[in-house]
């Protein structure tokens, strides 16, 4: 059974993408508030008004150019920048599944059973299912890093310019999609070198084209970047990124841990193969899985160090759904040679591999982090405020400041202070000597400086109240003097927001 046959290799790729659309719309109407950060920036270009935060205020408050510029492309041309950010998710999870399937028929067994047998597994994986509508591009630097693998892993049996310089373009693309993708250039490049079986004189050329060429999109960035921020990082670089220290260890481990936990049993299928897929006659297999491994382990333990993430689902689990994928096509085209003889053989792993995926769904759905319910409704209450300042006070402008920067922001249109710093260059350049110890991404919110800004309106919670901030704030005797606290009487809730007394551009009746 090849993938010749063109209806086998249709049911390979459509069954499973049917149940990637279902498992994905089990969590819709799910956008995290995080999306609209970067859904304002295109929104901003759009509208002539520059990648800024607000007018005049130059600063980067995303971390995912090509993002930001394909989300602008599609507004451009008339699409709803929220459609559009879905649509490039979903279609991105659609590319890494083609990517899988052009691995299989070029570079594993061929069969469609083997494909059928990948893409179902990526098609049940709850991060994949959730961020192929949550809005954000984890699910494109996976498509460019599933494609990159395809043309790049190759390179350890043939010197290839011409592949190698497409690898390259795609690990480029990747870099300026989330800066992660320039440290899988290095693993791939590193892995290559370390475990061909080439002369190392050989592979010089094919890895130094691939790495130039992914540099290359890494420097016009940079030179983007400092042209028009005058910045050496995005601001959310010095917003998340501290040294290393305990707490920052300490969440990072815990992360990586639970989100590798629910990848065991697709592992479990590679470690049961792991000594076929060694065997000298498995060349070509074995090197793979040594560079899947190498990148693998290097960005869990760049994860660790960073201090994991606050996104829900394992979001920066993402990038290494393509390589774990591969390593059990590998281990399952091996197995089934193995077995193609003996149909006893075969029929007691089919049913073993099928309770792997029993447990492999239940630790989907059973870890907290992809529970559906954790994703509170919370941002489609910030829109509806949102859309209601929006309506009421587009003419006056007034200025707000606000602890969720997506969702209010984004529809309001309003000059808006983030406090938590990703898109204000005070809170970033002004941080506390216990930056580091505390909740990542949320150290930077400062009382004294809100109150300095004399915003209109100070927003703390969303449907919820934020009582880390809240109860700095709102116990300060200066911002009790200066706001009030007032109802605001929406059709589905009655949010609160605290209000400038003296405010003439923001007066709630």
């Amino acid at each position: 059974m090849t993938l010749s046959a063109p209806y086998k290799y249709l049911l390979a790729v459509l069954v499973p993408l049917l149940v990637l659309l279902v498992h994905s719309y089990y969590y819709y109407p799910f956008f995290v508030d995080d999306a609209y950060i970067s859904l304002r920036y295109a929104q901003r270009l759009v509208e002539g008004k520059g990648l800024t935060w607000n007018d005049g205020y130059y600063v980067e408050g995303y971390s995912n150019f090509l993002w930001v510029l394909l989300v602008s492309a599609l507004g451009w041309i008339g699409f709803d920048l929220v459609a559009a950010a879905r649509a490039i998710c979903l279609l991105s999870s659609v590319a890494t599944m083609l990517a899988f399937a052009r691995y299989v028929e070029r570079y594993a067994d061929g069969k469609a059973g083997t494909l059928f047998l990948a893409n179902i597994a990526f098609a049940f994986t709850a991060p994949v299912a959730v961020w192929s509508i949550g809005g954000l591009e984890g699910t494109l630097i996976m498509a460019l890093l599933s494609w990159a693998l395809v043309l790049g892993l190759p390179l350890t049996e043939a010197p290839n310019m011409k592949r190698a310089a497409y690898a390259g373009v795609l690990l480029g693309l990747a870099a300026i999609t989330r800066p992660e993708g320039a440290f899988f250039t290095v693993m791939l490049a590193g892995g290559i070198w370390l475990f061909t079986p080439l002369p190392r004189e050989i592979m010089l050329r094919p890895l130094a084209l691939m790495c130039i060429v992914a540099a290359s999109f890494f420097a016009m960035q940079l030179g983007f970047r400092l042209y028009y921020y005058g910045e050496w990082m995005p601001n959310t670089y010095y917003a998340k990124v501290s040294g290393v220290t305990y707490a920052r260890l300490l969440s990072g481990y815990m992360y990586c841990i639970k989100a590798t936990a629910s990848f065991l049993p697709l592992l479990l299928v590679v470690c049961l193969q792991f000594d076929k897929l060694l065997k000298p006659q498995n060349r070509s297999r074995k090197q793979v899985v040594y560079i899947c491994l190498l990148a693998i382990i290097g960005w869990l333990a760049a994860l660790t160090m960073a201090g994991g993430d606050m996104e829900p689902s394992y979001r920066h689990i993402l990038p290494l759904v393509p390589f774990f994928i591969i390593m059990v096509i590998e281990a399952i085209s091996i197995d089934q040679s193995a077995s193609k003889n003996m149909p006893q053989s075969a029929r007691k792993n089919m049913i073993f591999y099928g309770y792997l995926f029993m447990c492999f769904l239940w630790l989907q759905h059973s870890m907290e982090e992809n529970d559906k319910h954790f994703y509170a409704a919370w941002e489609v209450k910030a829109m509806e405020l949102g859309k209601w300042l929006n309506d009421n006070y587009h003419e006056t402008q007034p200025l707000i400041a606000v602890t969720h920067a997506g969702a209010i922001p984004y529809y309001s249109k309003l000059p808006t202070i983030d406090t938590l710093g990703l898109n204000d260059l005070y809170l970033t350049k002004h941080r506390s000597p216990l930056f580091g110890h505390g909740l990542l991404g949320h150290e930077l919110f400062d009382a004294k400086y809100v109150m300095s800004r004399k915003p209109d309106a100070v927003i703390l919670f969303t449907g919820r109240r934020d009582w880390l901030y809240s109860h700095e704030l709102v116990t300060n005797p200066e911002f009790r003097r200066s706001y009030k606290e007032v109802e605001v009487k929406l059709p589905s809730y009655t949010p609160t927001i605290w209000v400038r007394r003296d405010s003439k551009k923001l007066v709630i009746r």
